[in-house]
This record gives C-alpha cells, sequence and structure tokens, in this order.
C-alpha cells in the first residue's frame, strides 16, 4: 500500500543523504518494515540487512534494499507501529550516536507487539530514555493519531516536500547531547565525529583533551 511513497523516497535519498552530510553529518541508515502481526504474522516486522550488517553507509545500498521490499497490505486499516518502534530501539544503536528515528506511514497505530508494552506513551518514554527523536511522516489527518510520537520530534505531511525538515531535525540532533558529554562532527571530505565535554561557545574555557587550550 505505500509502493508510491516509498518510490519518493528511493528519488530523494541520495540528496538526503548527500545534505547530511553537507551538514557534517555522517549517517547510518536502518531500515524496519511492519505490517498486522496479528495477521500477518509475528515475523511480519523486518529488519533489513545490509549483508550481516543492520545498517546502510550510503543512499545506493539503502534505496537497493528499498528495491526489495515485497509490499503488503495488512490485515486492517491498522498496522502494528508499536511493534517497529520497539524493534528499531532493540538494534543495535550507537550510544554516542545522535538517534533519529523516522517513521514513514499511511495507516493509524494498533498497539499489538511481542514486547508486553501497552500504548505509544510507553514506547516514547523507553525511546526518550535511550536519546532518541521521532519524526512521523504520515497524512496530515492522521497527525492527532501519532501526536505522542511527533512530540519528542516533528510531524510532516507524507504528500509534501518534507525532506529539507528532515536534515534540519537531523542536524538538531546530532548537535545536542548523546550520551555524556556532546558529540559534534568535524567538517572534512570525510566528516569527523569528536565527543567534547560541552557544547562548544565563544569564549568557553572548557578543554577537553586537557591540552590547556580550551576547545574552541
Amino acid at each position: 500500500s505505500m509502493g508510491d511513497e516509498i518510490h519518493g523516497i528511493q528519488e530523494n535519498i541520495s540528496d538526503f543523504v548527500a545534505s547530511l552530510n553537507s551538514n557534517g553529518i555522517s549517517a547510518a541508515l536502518g531500515l524496519v518494515t511492519y505490517e498486522d502481526i496479528i495477521v500477518d504474522g509475528l515475523d511480519s516486522t523486518k529488519v533489513h540487512k545490509n549483508g550481516t550488517s543492520n545498517w546502510f553507509y550510503n543512499a545506493t545500498a539503502f534505496s537497493s534494499a528499498l528495491d526489495r521490499l515485497e509490499l503488503g497490505v495488512g490485515g486492517d486499516a491498522e498496522e502494528c507501529v508499536l511493534d517497529a518502534l520497539e524493534t528499531a530501539r532493540l538494534m543495535d544503536l550507537r550510544g554516542s550516536a545522535g538517534k533519529l528515528f523516522v517513521l514513514v506511514t499511511d495507516a493509524p497505530a494498533k498497539t499489538d507487539n511481542r514486547y508486553g508494552l501497552t500504548s505509544l506513551e510507553a514506547e516514547v518514554e523507553l525511546m526518550k530514555n535511550a536519546g532518541i527523536t521521532c519524526a512521523v511522516v504520515a497524512p496530515k489527518d492522521l497527525q492527532s493519531d501519532y501526536a505522542v510520537l511527533s512530540a519528542n520530534g516533528m510531524f510532516l505531511d507524507l504528500y509534501s516536500d518534507f525532506y529539507g525538515d528532515l536534515v534540519s531535525l537531523a542536524r538538531d540532533v546530532t548537535s545536542t547531547r548523546a550520551g555524556d558529554g556532546v558529540w559534534i562532527y568535524l567538517d572534512g571530505p570525510v566528516p569527523v565525529p569528536v565527543r567534547l565535554d560541552a557544547m562548544p561557545y565563544e569564549g568557553s574555557t572548557v578543554d577537553t583533551d586537557g591540552d590547556n587550550i580550551p576547545d574552541i
């Protein structure tokens, strides 16, 4: 049911990743798909692999994974987004990385899941504790359905040109605290992640590496 929308992602993923890179963000992309675990089976929520890895490090590999998707139709209007979000949360996320989930859907959510969670609110608390921000990309008439998720990020209209807003959100996520300290990316042909004790600003005396020279 999401064929056209997935094709749109494929058309824009290269520009999206290039925009992230130009902002000093080196992205690892994960892909989790979901349907209705009650009708389509408990294994209908899937983590798509890049070889043996859960992560895709360039747009071409990610787009190829989208090409290989076999789209289902779901058992009813609602689909098991809660199961998908928790599946994604339990992936091998780096503690020091900025973490952004992008939920792309055209259907309301149902709470059936394999993890014993009772609500989206419960999942949001787990995501917040893990430092995960969530952007919901869905039709406008579903905005209220996903308000609790998008409050921890943003809601974007599925049928709009939302990629610029996603880049801005990703930049915000990677410039805030992750784990202990702050992680920033140094500009260069290959952006280099660096951990600092505090967010840098002009005049700061913070000296993360103890070389008697302030970070900025």
